[in-house]
């Protein structure tokens, strides 16, 4: 059980995190994001933390050439945080390049 509080908690600092970020870039791009994601995979910024491929996706759509640069952006918002193993996966596959 204390694993669980663990993993949503770890969710709820990404999410809060990709979340931060993507809305200092604008409102535009990250309200078109959001609703890419819902059409593609019915799904929101939160559930992204268990399928960060689908957020992967839609950045790189969305976003293009910033992608890595949004990347870096989040784990700079992410702060300490970034040390935590679950979180730690969660990036390692947003940063996998293929």
């Amino acid at each position: 059980m204390g694993g669980r509080k663990v993993s949503d908690s770890a969710r709820v600092t990404v999410t809060l995190s990709v979340e931060v970020v993507l809305m200092k870039r604008g409102g535009d791009k990250y309200y078109h994001m959001l609703t890419k994601l819902r059409s593609s995979y019915n799904c929101e910024i939160a559930d992204c933390y268990d399928k960060p491929q689908y957020l992967k996706n839609i950045l790189k759509d969305v976003y293009g050439n910033d992608y890595e640069a949004i990347i870096k952006e989040i784990k700079q918002e992410l702060g300490e945080s970034i040390k935590d193993k679950e979180i730690v996966a969660f990036l390692e596959v947003l940063e996998y390049k293929f």
